[in-house]
């Protein structure tokens, strides 16, 4: 009677115990309240794929949304498709709309919605850059600018340019294949054109540079009607002490202090796989005259604005979406301080061509959990591991002119150092 007696209690402690434990369980679970807190790890993320996997039904669907919008009949407008600068009056005759006619029916959005822009002080604060860049596998390489007279490089439709006080990244639209088009000479072109700007502004001031916004503005200001294509963009400017950017959809920036990211700069999307983007005027103007859904309705003026306090030695990266759909910010945060403690340490484009060989690996790999597949389970769909794509980085370290050991314009570096391959590119546009 005893025996049972006490087994008995210890039942009844343990139901309490129980009752209890799910009670803490449900209050303070990650997942419970409007403070929800996600931590993952790879081996987590690996056992909720093969969940998934196991159970079909819990993501029905196969593959990504298309990553754009088009128009509805683009081939009215194609002949405008890898023009270059000088062929735009020809490409706009054919598509029945003048330079007018783009004007009228964009109003004020087509140009820049004010001259009178805030400018930066030119001062000793610098950027000691290096670049690298891949493209996905299955993109033929070709190189359109012979000439070798743009001021950017191409990385597949990825495109990307450096100065000493700015850097700039762009990723062209894939979804533009779909049509059999490509986006590379847009975001090619739109970077040459804010290098080019920069460069010219900050020669004629004495005291001044150009932000980042303005940058961007008159840029796209500059770009030819009858390119077809779209793209987002990623700007930042070094003026005292602190990093100035302006990021327009899915390209953005790091900022890592002591090998830790200290500041990540936000994307903007309209949906899962469906970033903010910059489109060709003529093609936005041709689909508002046949009141039909433009191909995008972003402008420069839409991009995200910030500023960062930073430190001599500090790093800064500017990568497109390669990076960011591959690589967990710890996984970058190796990457760096592995890089650090190398004898490469002294060498910025070491950094982003590892980075890029590192996202280029996963990209590859269907059983790592990656960023690009959280965020497509997240949205019920049922893709695993990484996601190939084109892959560019702009590596920069934070330094002052007196400290730096050399200045560079056009660092022969980022062509022979790297695996970047210019993709249909615009040909000869200075």
């Amino acid at each position: 009677a005893a025996a049972m007696k006490a087994v008995t209690s210890a039942r009844a402690q343990l139901a309490v115990l129980c009752f209890f434990g799910s009670i803490f369980i449900v209050i303070f679970s990650p997942e419970s309240g409007n403070n929800t807190r996600h931590r993952y790890s790879r081996h987590s993320l690996l056992q909720q794929s093969l969940q998934v996997r196991e159970n079909p039904q819990s993501a029905p669907m196969i593959s990504p949304p298309s990553p754009r919008r088009f128009a509805p009949d683009v081939e009215s407008v194609r002949v405008g498709e890898g023009v270059a600068p000088d062929e735009v009056e020809s490409a706009s005759e054919k598509v029945a709309l003048s330079h007018e006619d783009v004007m009228k029916f964009l109003g004020e959005n087509a140009t820049a919605i004010n001259k009178t822009w805030s400018r930066l002080p030119k001062d000793e604060w610098r950027f000691e850059y290096g670049a690298d860049g891949m493209c996905k596998p299955e993109r033929p390489l070709s190189n359109h600018d012979r000439d070798g007279k743009m001021l950017s490089f191409g990385a597949g439709e990825d495109a990307y340019f450096v100065e000493d006080q700015c850097v700039g990244i762009a990723d062209g639209v894939g979804g533009w294949n779909m049509q059999g088009l490509s986006s590379a000479r847009f975001s090619r072109l739109l970077m040459h054109l804010s290098a080019e700007y920069f460069r010219n502004i900050s020669q004629e001031l004495d005291h001044e540079i150009p932000n980042p916004m303005e940058t961007l503005q008159m840029a796209y200001d500059k770009m030819p009607l009858g390119l077809i294509g779209s793209t987002t963009a990623c700007l930042a400017i070094i003026s005292d002490g602190r990093i100035h950017t302006a990021t327009l959809g899915d390209s953005s920036y790091l900022i890592l202090r002591n090998n830790t990211v200290a500041y990540k700069g936000q994307i903007q999307e309209h949906g899962f796989n469906h970033p903010f983007q910059l489109s060709d005027k003529l093609l936005i103007a041709y689909t508002k005259a046949q009141s039909i859904n433009p191909v995008a309705t972003e402008w420069p003026r839409d991009a995200l604005l910030a500023s960062h306090d930073v430190e001599e030695g500090d790093i800064l990266l500017v990568v497109t979406d390669g990076i960011l759909d591959n690589l967990w910010d710890h996984d970058i945060e190796l990457a760096t301080q592995t890089w650090q403690k190398s004898d490469q340490s002294s060498n910025v484009t070491a950094l982003a061509s590892k980075l890029t060989a590192l996202a280029a690996n996963i990209a590859q790999r269907p059983n790592v959990p990656t960023p690009f597949q959280v965020k497509a389970n997240q949205n019920g769909f049922a893709i695993f591991g990484g996601k190939s794509d084109d892959i560019a980085v702009v590596a920069c370290r934070v330094v002052r002119q007196s400290n730096l050991s050399r200045t560079k314009r056009k660092s022969p570096n980022i062509i022979a150092n790297s695996t970047i391959s210019e993709n249909n590119l615009v040909s000869g546009a200075e």
